[in-house]
């Protein structure tokens, strides 16, 4: 390769990690010495995991698989979107070495902004990895709003665990429940944007004291708003509790934003029917809203949770950003703890749900 380069630096920060990024060979402990065909087999070994794996492990950062190729000289070749350092990667490609029990014998920086790695078993570099920056190529980013509802209930230690969350996740609190008054508290103090869960009439089923239901009338609901409000007293928004036939009915969501426009609170339509008009009423009363996008955790399992965090960050990269409706249940809390950081590693942003309302109609959710 032509140009002049520079072997790049040790990242200091990286040692704890047991990352070295650099021109650096480690002694490692001492081995039995190996006949060729058992070096040949172990470096043969490690280089077929290396490659199979590192594809997945680029997507961990955002980068595409078609980003990343071989050349027919047997050379990774991963694409860098602009917005992403080639550092970053680096690091994260000697992570995955290191896990396979390699090396990184040496990573070099070129003049025009390429790097080169060499990595391989302590018999010695198998495989060259190349960064290549790449102007134009973008990673797939989008911003993503989560909910959490139906908080009222829950014991202090959950309660505690779904406020150590990231604070751009807005949790939501149901009135009148057993604990609505102290978790509400709690929630308003934790730095998180809280918002009122407003139960309201379904077609089915019971949705709890205080709900709003389509036989009141116009002076019934706006003091039910109210109430329900007075609880949550640092709400800076609703979204509704089922509500699948109170959301359908024009009348009553016109009453219930009208008590939303006079206090500045926003409204996030939940859509527990598709033929909800809570959203568009609000916007043609110029109340802020959003839609529901997802709802996370409808299946109760840990892989169906993450698949649906997935779709909606799809969902976020196609449309600029997407909302993700979920439960304050512990399952639920031990897969955002997992999954957010993975999501903002992968390029999305997470953001306050306030963020992602508007009084303009934007694409609809999923």
């Amino acid at each position: 390769m032509k140009g002049k380069l520079k072997l790049w630096p040790i990242v200091l920060g990286a040692f704890s990690l047991g990352v070295l990024v650099g021109f650096l060979a480690s002694k490692g402990s001492e081995e039995p010495e190996r006949t060729p065909s058992e070096k040949l087999e172990k470096e043969g070994d490690f280089s077929s995991s290396f490659m199979e794996r590192l594809p997945a492990r680029m997507e961990e950062l955002g980068i595409r698989r078609e980003l990343v190729s071989e050349t027919d000289e047997g050379v990774a070749v991963v694409k860098v979107a602009d917005d992403l350092s080639p550092l970053v990667v680096n690091l994260e490609i000697t992570r995955l070495v290191k896990e396979l029990g390699g090396k990184v014998f040496r990573a070099v920086e070129y003049e025009d902004g390429r790097v080169r790695m060499d990595v391989g078993t302590s018999e010695g570099p198998t495989d060259v990895v190349l960064l290549l920056p790449s102007p134009g190529v973008h990673r797939r980013t989008g911003k993503i709003a989560i909910i959490v509802d139906d908080f009222g209930y829950q014991d202090d230690k959950l309660v505690r665990g779904f406020c150590e969350l990231p604070r751009e996740v807005a949790l939501s609190v149901l009135p009148f429940r057993k604990r609505t008054a102290r978790i509400a508290e709690e929630l308003c103090k934790s730095g998180h944007e809280v918002l009122l869960h407003l139960p309201m009439e379904p077609y089915k089923a019971n949705p709890g004291k205080g709900a709003i239901y389509v036989r009141m009338s116009d002076e019934e609901i706006e003091r039910k708003v109210k109430e329900a409000l007075s609880q949550v007293p640092c709400a800076v928004g609703v979204d509704n509790h089922m509500g699948s036939k109170a959301t359908e009915d024009r009348r009553v969501m016109r009453v219930i934003l009208k008590v939303l426009r006079r206090r500045g609170l926003f409204f996030v339509d939940s859509r527990t029917s598709a033929r909800s008009v809570g959203y568009e009423v609000a916007l043609e009363m110029g109340v802020r809203a959003a839609e529901r996008t997802k709802f996370l955790d409808v299946v109760e399992k840990r892989e169906a949770i993450v698949r649906t965090l997935r779709e909606l960050a799809d969902a976020a990269a196609e449309k600029g950003a997407a909302v993700g409706i979920c439960h304050a249940k512990p399952l639920t809390l031990k897969v955002l703890k997992e999954e957010l950081p993975r999501l903002e590693k992968m390029g999305f942003s997470l953001v306050p749900v306030s963020q992602v309302v508007s009084t303009v109609r934007v694409a609809r959710g999923l």
